[in-house]
Formats: C-alpha cells, structure tokens, sequence
C-alpha cells in the first residue's frame, strides 16, 4: 500500500499508483505536421487531462465552449486506473465525470481510500462476473471495492478458464446478451443468444 496521491484519502495498491504515476497525455499537434507534445510536466495524469482542456478551450477564444465531461472506463488493471483518475479529479481538478464503469476491477485500496471515493458521490457502477478471479485480487483484508457493484454470473454460458471468464468481450456479452462471445469462449453446455 501507499498514500493515494490526494492527501488525507488513504491507501491505494503500490504496483496500481505506481502505474497510474507514469500514465501520460500527449498532445497530437495537426499544424505541426503531427508532431507530439506530452504534458507529463503538469503533474499526475488528472492534472495533465485538466491541462488539455483548458490549452482545447484557449484554442478556440471567444468561443462557448461547453463544460468539459469525461466519462470513464477501465478494464482489468485499467478499472483501479479509472477509480484513482476518477478520485483524484474529483478531489482536485474537478472537470465533471458523469459516471465512471469499471470491468473486472481488482481490489483498489484500503478502507480509508473507498471511504473517500464513496463520499464523492460520484456514478460509479463496478460490472463483476461471479465466475472471474481477478475482482477477488489482491487477497486479504488490507484492499477493498469501490461502489456500486453489478454482479453477473457467466459460469453456464462462457467456458471455465481464466482468460474466457475476464475477457472484456465476455463482460460485455453479460451486460447485452445480444453481442457475441468470442467463439474460443462459448460454453459447450449451452448456446446463447447473439451467437452464430
């Protein structure tokens, strides 16, 4: 565990932070032939994001400009990703994030730190499949789930393998029955809906 970067928020995984610590918006110049600028020294990625908008409202002077939201989503490893941009936003730079959907999300923080990110009252819907091992990590008492979790169980429908039962196409099949389930995937036991 480490210090989430906000202060006073609690603890957040180390490998997580540190991977959200080194994420980076790069800024596509057209006039400039598509030359890249990274804004890596505005700070930590929500400051970068909040940069960005504010260098795409000054492009446009005089211009209305309507309020910049975000909504945010993140898979896997992506989905405590997600959650601390989303946090720290909310905390700090405060651009408006209607909503944030997680897939799949390991464990993010300590109690202290889904305290915090439940009191934001932000729209935030956690999607679980009953069958995956990743929302169960890391183990232990020490890490725990943001709000608001949406359980499904795929365990009749996708074959029972670890890559079959994470996989986003998975996830998303769940969620809308009539999109397809990558065929290395679909359970013998039954046909479902949107396959071929």
């Amino acid at each position: 565990m480490t210090p989430f970067p906000a202060a006073n928020c609690g603890n957040v995984a180390l490998g997580f932070e540190r991977i959200y610590a080194t994420l980076e918006v790069v800024e596509r110049s057209v006039s400039d032939g598509g030359g890249h600028g990274s804004l890596k020294g505005a700070g930590s990625f929500s400051a970068q994001v909040a940069e960005h908008l504010r260098r795409y409202a000054a492009k446009t002077p005089g211009a209305a400009v309507p309020e910049p939201t975000i909504e945010v989503t993140g898979h896997s490893l992506g989905a405590p990703l997600a959650a601390y941009y989303v946090a720290e936003n909310a905390l700090v730079h405060k651009i408006r994030n209607p909503a944030l959907y997680t897939f799949a999300s390991p464990r993010v923080g300590d109690r202290d730190f889904v305290d915090v990110f439940n009191s934001l009252g932000l729209t935030s819907w956690r999607i679980v499949n009953k069958a995956d091992i990743v929302p169960r990590l890391p183990p232990g008492p020490l890490f725990h789930h943001v709000n608001a979790e949406k359980l499904y169980d795929s365990s009749v429908s996708v074959r029972p393998t670890v890559g079959c039962q994470h996989a986003m196409t998975t996830y998303l099949h769940l969620i809308d029955p009539t999109l397809p389930l990558d065929a290395k995937c679909r359970s013998a036991k039954r046909r479902v809906a949107g396959d071929p």
